[in-house]
């Protein structure tokens, strides 16, 4: 049986999947580059393929060293301008990871649905049989978002995770444990003093003493919300995270007017300043 392969549609898929592959990389690598450079990146992967696909007369070793070492790095110098054996390994290296994450995606759609079938009348030239291209389009668009946004996910609870510190508060007799997040994002300080400021949940507040704070702290959130915290100094905190233990004399705490974490992760954001 011969069957006749649209090389076109072959060179126009792959295109579109290593367009999404790259652009996955540029993300996770926060590299810079521009639409052109990933497109011309993208061709010579697909132009690649399209060659092994109709001149299959390279022995297997010789076929994958030059498509996952020689093609690869070519596509990832051209698409993002790497200087450097390093950053060119580190670029490699995001490519296989984010081409496992999307072609997981779309095994699993081509195992589990007729996705598989619809591709393979398509590339056959079957455009009666086959899937539209535009829904091949969406589909593809689709595994590429949800992989992004399990990627986005990820790298922010391992932000977290490596922002996490085990938090002791001292006031007088009474000694606190709680756990802190190091919050790059606050940048609150005494406006008299300009000394940063620790907040902490109401719990944590209440249990370091009722006396009555002697000063307040202006602040102001990302939306339009203003207003005063209650903010007052307290003997001690120390600050302990993996081999790393320091001790903040006098800090100053406000209690936050809302709750910090839902989950219950953190009762503490850490100044990044102290």
């Amino acid at each position: 049986m011969v069957y006749s392969i649209y090389i076109d549609v072959v060179f126009l898929i792959n295109l579109m999947m290593d367009i999404l592959i790259l652009h996955t990389v540029r993300i996770l690598l926060k590299l810079k580059t521009s639409v052109l450079r990933i497109l011309a990146g993208a061709a010579i992967g697909s132009f690649w393929a399209c060659i092994i696909l109709v001149y299959p007369v390279l022995p297997a070793g010789v076929e994958g060293f030059l498509t996952y070492l020689v093609i690869s790095s070519l596509m990832v110098k051209i698409a993002y301008g790497v200087k450097g054996i390093r950053e060119l390994i580190k670029g490699v290296m995001g490519l296989y990871l984010a081409s496992a994450a999307l072609g997981g995606t779309m095994y699993a759609l081509y195992q589990h649905t007729r996705l598989g079938y619809y591709v393979e009348q398509l590339i056959r030239g079957r455009l009666m049989e086959g899937m539209p291209l535009i829904i091949l389009l969406l589909l593809t668009a689709g595994a590429y978002l949800g992989n992004r946004y399990l990627w986005m996910n990820l790298l922010e609870i391992r932000r977290q995770k490596n922002s996490i510190y085990e938090v002791q508060l001292r006031n007088g007799n009474l000694v606190i444990c709680a756990t802190g997040l190091l919050d790059t994002g606050n940048h609150l300080y005494e406006p008299i003093s300009h000394r940063p400021v620790h907040v902490v949940s109401e719990k944590i507040w209440n249990s370091l003493g009722q006396q009555e704070p002697f000063l307040f702290i202006p602040y102001h959130t990302i939306g339009t919300e203003e207003g005063m915290m209650p903010g007052k100094f307290i003997d001690s905190m120390e600050i302990s995270g993996g081999q790393e233990k320091r001790k903040i004399i006098k800090p100053l705490i406000a209690v936050s007017p809302h709750e910090l974490s839902k989950t219950g992760e953190y009762e503490i954001l850490l100044h990044e300043d102290n």
